[in-house]
């Protein structure tokens, strides 16, 4: 009986470990509100504070950002209209593309159960979590 009370713990602590995975992972898909959303909901573990407190601000960062192109687009739009398209073109284009490249990347790390720390975000994170 004890044998069978010890298996049943660790497939719940398993299953507990995987969900906590996957809420991780969800707190990336909506950037700020799913993180905001965690973050707030969750008290007790550490692993989900994190990625939630990590996705708050990174996104805040992508905002600022994208904000700051937006600002620079309109110098850019000039220079399209002299032949300088191709800055436009490149800076969106690789904005688009980091963006993706780096969420997915956070998003598979949590689901790993990785503790996947961005550069001074997720020290930061790490402090608030």
């Amino acid at each position: 009986m004890a044998r069978k009370a010890q298996t049943t713990a660790k497939k719940s602590q398993t299953t507990t470990k995987k969900q906590n995975n996957m809420v991780a992972a969800v707190t990336y898909i909506f950037g700020l509100f799913s993180g905001l959303s965690v973050y707030l909901s969750e008290r007790d573990d550490k692993f989900v504070r994190f990625h939630a407190m990590q996705s708050i601000i990174a996104s805040l960062v992508v905002i600022a950002i994208w904000f700051i192109a937006l600002l620079i687009s309109p110098v850019l739009i000039v220079t399209l209209l002299l032949g300088g398209g191709f800055l436009f073109v490149l800076m969106w284009s690789l904005l688009i593309l980091g963006t993706i490249l780096v969420w997915l990347l956070l998003i598979f790390q949590a689901y790993r159960g990785i503790k996947y720390k961005l550069p001074m975000i997720g020290n930061i994170a790490e402090r608030y979590a």
